[in-house]
């Protein structure tokens, strides 16, 4: 299969390598001056590019459905008829992410009203803190007074590095399982696939997921292929995009390991390794060989009752793999976030009221199937897959009832042991829902119509 890469946004099939991103989400103050705004911006496209000509920094640009009604044209290519379409073809979209607060178990409490204001997500990536600066003045510059800058200034993101390996703020090594998208690669690349980033038929065989699980316009893993119209163009090549501030509670997440480690006779770093659902170093607690290139070649089928990986567990809540008898296809996501603020050292032993966290973000062609199936059914739902009123130990949080999770335990006959009253170790503090449209629907964006024109 063959995409169209120069038509579409760089970061989707596959993932940028910067450790520095900046996110700025703006109000639209003047449609025709977003336009112009829009028309000149220098979208990084998911042309392949050998090494020596990667640039040094990238840029990506989003709409919400809000902003996209900003820039309706009565006498354009993006009119009223095709928003609404649009609107009603992805209710999820169309409706947002904080009026969908009961499904997926948000508690909105953090700058909900610039939220809603968001139109505009332009996202600057690059490889030196200067070089990220310097393209966000440039943004700013450009933006001038036809757009809003929210949020109280750009989101900073940076990734926690040690050599090559990437982790997040618990400690734990980041971004292991992502799907291999069929035709993201040059046909001269051999990448192993797995039964973490892959597929498996039903003779054993592993491949890519098909495109239009994450790219619009293509089919997905059921053959689905939206109709040839209007709104199929529109949107071809084209992606939904999910944004999350999550704030990470490091020292109480260490604070709670170590006091349960000590009731339960056990290092803090096989508690922490049971709430999460792998080691620190990326190895699951299912039997794995420990190559990094096959951190992810592994499923739950043989662990049915989770004496090795507890059912509850984070990673096994948000990716049940085979536990159910299939492998799960049709509800993946592309997550492409980074951490910001800086690293709690390890040694600390008091909070030191810095924020940090993860900017969580998922890429996927069909929220209510991929993104809401993951937080509703998957990580929020306390029955399913042999649990019992068991919730994610770390991104349920926000739920009203303590926590609780069935870890296995130990010794020559090993019963089940209870870890209780999980403090709320990740904090939702808004988000939203976001169109990555093609650069060929850019481009209909940005156009400026007739009635415009003679304004």
């Amino acid at each position: 299969m063959t995409l169209d890469t120069a038509d579409i946004q760089g970061n989707v099939l596959r993932g940028y390598t910067f450790p520095h991103a900046a996110h700025l989400f703006f109000e639209i103050r003047e449609p025709a001056g977003a336009r112009a705004f829009l028309s000149a911006l220098d979208v990084t496209r998911a042309t392949f590019r050998p090494a020596s000509e990667r640039p040094s920094t990238a840029s990506n640009v989003c709409l919400s459905v809000v902003g996209l009604g900003k820039l309706v044209q009565r006498d354009g290519p993006f009119d009223e008829a095709l928003f609404g379409e649009l609107r009603a073809r992805y209710r999820a979209f169309g409706e947002g992410m904080k009026a969908r607060a009961s499904l997926l178990g948000d508690a909105w409490q953090h700058a909900a009203a610039d939220w809603s204001h968001a139109d505009v997500w332009v996202t600057l990536f690059a490889k030196e803190r200067t070089q990220l600066d310097a393209r966000v003045a440039e943004t700013l510059s450009a933006a001038g007074g036809r757009l809003r800058l929210l949020l109280g200034g750009p989101l900073i993101g940076q990734a926690i590095e040690r050599g090559e390996t990437r982790f997040e703020h618990f400690g734990f090594q980041d971004n292991i399982s992502n799907p291999e998208i069929e035709g993201a690669r040059e046909p001269h690349e051999q990448v192993p696939l797995n039964l973490g980033n892959g597929k498996r038929d039903s003779e054993g065989r592993h491949g890519p997921l098909r495109a239009g699980e994450f790219l619009l316009g293509h089919p997905n893993e059921s053959g689905d292929l939206l109709l040839d119209d209007r709104l199929e163009h529109f949107v071809r090549n084209g992606s939904f995009v999910v944004f999350r501030d999550l704030a990470q509670h490091v020292h109480a997440f260490r604070k709670y390991v170590r006091e349960a480690a000590q009731k339960l006779g056990r290092e803090p770093r096989q508690v922490e390794a049971l709430i999460v659902g792998r080691w620190a170093d990326g190895r699951p607690l299912i039997e794995s060989a420990p190559d990094d290139k096959t951190l992810n070649d592994f499923g739950y089928q043989h662990d049915r009752d989770g004496a090795k990986c507890p059912l509850a567990s984070h990673v096994r809540r948000t990716h049940p793999r085979d536990a159910s008898g299939i492998v799960e296809v049709s509800h993946r996501l592309l997550r492409r976030g980074m951490p910001y603020g800086p690293e709690l050292k390890p040694d600390a032993n008091d909070d030191d009221g810095t924020p940090r966290g993860l900017y969580f973000i998922a890429l996927n062609a069909d929220l209510e199937r991929q993104f809401e199936f993951v937080q509703r059914r998957w990580i929020n739902a306390p029955t399913g897959t042999g649990l019992d009123d068991d919730l994610d130990p770390l991104l349920s949080g926000s739920q009203t009832r303590p926590l609780r999770m069935v870890i296995p335990g130990t010794g020559p006959r090993p019963l089940p042991r209870v870890i209780d009253a999980l403090a709320q170790f990740v904090e939702f503090r808004g988000g939203g829902y976001f169109f990555m449209p093609s650069l060929t629907a850019l481009k209909a964006l940005s156009r400026q119509d007739a009635a415009e024109a003679r304004s």
